[in-house]
C-alpha cells in the first residue's frame, strides 16, 4: 500500500508536534510494524494525549481499517485507567473500539449497531472452468465447475454465499473476523482453517480438509445477515473436524470419518483431475457431467450399477467414454452434437 503524505494532515488540537508523531505512526501501522516498532508503539500511546491525537488523525484520514491491525498487536492491557476528553464526532467509532483494547472500562460509550461493508463482490465459473483466487484477507478461494459466489467481507465478519456448484476455501486466520460459508440454509463457519463445500443437485455436502468447523441453520436473509454484528455460531453448534464430511442437506445431519485416499479422490478436481474408486456407472456419468455442456445418457439401465475405478481428466469426456468401451463391455454413440448414448454390448 502506498504511504500517505503526512505533510498533509490538517492541524488538531494538541501540539503540532504530537500530530507529527500520531500520522507517523499511523503510516508505519497501514505499511506494517517491526517488532521493535510495536513496542515503540505501545509506550507512545500510554500517554493520554498520544492516544487522543491518534484517534482524530485516524478519523481524519478515514482509516477505519487500521483498528483491526491496531488490535492485533496492542493487546488490551488488565488494567489501566485514563481520563479522555470527548472526540470529535468522526471520530466517536474510532474512540470506542481503542478504547476496548487499551483497557480503558471506566467509560462505556454505546456499541456499533450495524457492521460496516468493506468489500462486496460476485465470483463465477462456467461449465468446465476452474478458478483460483486470494481474497483480500489472503484466504485462498478455489471454484470448482458451473460455480456462482457472492463474496461480502464486513468489519465484523467475512460471507461467501454459495448459490450454486462447489468451492474450496482455505482460511486465512482472523479471531477478530470468522469466516463463513452460506449455502442451501446451513451456515459453515471457521477462523482459520480448510474445508470444501460442494452444493449440487439439492445435495450439500460439507468435506473438512484443515482443522475444524460449525455449522448451523441459518435463516435470515443475506442483506440482513451481512449488517449483523453477533455473526459467531454457539459452541452447540455441530462441529466438523479434519478428515470428516456431512451431507447436511438430509434430516438428520450425521459426522462421518473419511480415509485419506477418499479425501484426495474428494478435492482431486482442484487439479482438474477425477479419481472414482468404485463409484457406480451412474455416480460417474453424474458427476463427469458437471464438466461438459454434452448430455450424457445411459440407453441400457443394466450398466447402471458398473462399477468404475481410475483417473481422469476432468475436460476430457472423450477420453473417458473411450477408456469405459475399452474395459466394460459397452459402446457409445453420439444422437447428436450434444448427445452422447451408452449402451450395452
Amino acid at each position: 500500500m502506498a504511504e500517505q503524505n503526512v505533510n498533509n494532515v490538517v492541524s488538531l488540537h494538541g501540539e503540532d508536534r504530537i500530530v507529527d508523531e500520531a500520522s507517523l505512526w499511523l503510516v508505519k501501522l497501514d505499511n506494517g510494524l517491526s517488532q521493535q516498532e510495536v513496542t515503540a508503539l505501545k509506550l507512545w500511546l500510554k500517554t493520554p494525549a498520544h492516544q487522543e491525537t491518534f484517534l482524530e488523525v485516524a478519523a481524519l484520514w478515514d482509516k477505519m481499517e487500521v483498528l483491526s491491525k491496531l488490535a492485533e498487536i496492542v493487546p488490551a492491557p488488565r488494567s489501566q485507567r485514563s481520563v479522555m476528553r470527548p472526540l470529535a464526532i468522526a471520530a466517536s467509532f474510532l474512540c470506542v473500539a481503542l478504547l476496548g483494547w487499551l483497557g480503558l472500562s471506566a467509560w462505556q460509550p454505546p456499541s456499533q449497531s450495524f457492521a460496516t461493508v468493506q468489500y462486496q463482490n460476485a465470483l463465477s465459473t462456467q461449465v468446465g472452468e476452474m478458478r483460483e483466487l486470494i481474497l483480500s484477507d489472503g484466504s485462498k478461494l478455489t471454484l470448482n465447475t458451473d460455480t456462482q459466489v457472492a463474496v461480502t467481507y464486513t468489519d465484523r465478519q467475512r460471507l461467501i454465499e454459495l448459490k450454486r456448484g462447489e468451492l474450496h476455501i482455505e482460511v486465512a486466520k482472523d479471531t477478530s473476523r470468522p469466516l463463513s460459508v452460506l449455502a442451501d440454509g446451513q451456515m459453515i463457519q471457521a477462523v482459520g482453517t480448510a474445508f470444501n463445500v460442494e452444493w449440487v443437485n439439492d445435495t450439500l455436502d460439507l468435506l473438512v480438509t484443515e482443522g475444524r468447523v460449525r455449522v448451523a441453520p441459518q435463516t435470515q436473509p443475506v442483506d440482513a445477515l451481512t449488517q449483523s454484528v453477533d455473526v459467531r455460531l454457539p459452541a452447540s453448534a455441530l462441529s466438523v473436524s479434519q478428515g470428516h464430511y456431512s451431507t447436511l442437506s438430509e434430516p438428520v445431519q450425521k459426522v462421518r470419518r473419511i480415509d485419506d485416499a477418499d479425501l484426495s479422490a474428494k478435492v482431486s478436481w482442484q487439479t482438474g483431475k477425477l479419481i472414482f474408486r468404485g463409484e457406480s456407472l451412474a455416480e460417474v456419468i453424474r458427476e463427469v457431467s458437471r464438466y461438459t455442456p454434452l448430455s450424457i445418457e445411459l440407453g441400457d439401465a443394466s450398466l447402471k450399477d458398473i462399477q468404475i475405478a481410475g483417473l481422469f481428466n476432468a475436460n476430457d469426456v472423450e477420453g473417458l467414454l473411450a477408456a469405459l468401451a475399452e474395459n466394460f463391455p459397452l459402446r457409445y454413440d453420439y444422437t447428436s452434437s450434444d448427445t452422447v448414448v451408452i449402451h450395452s454390448l
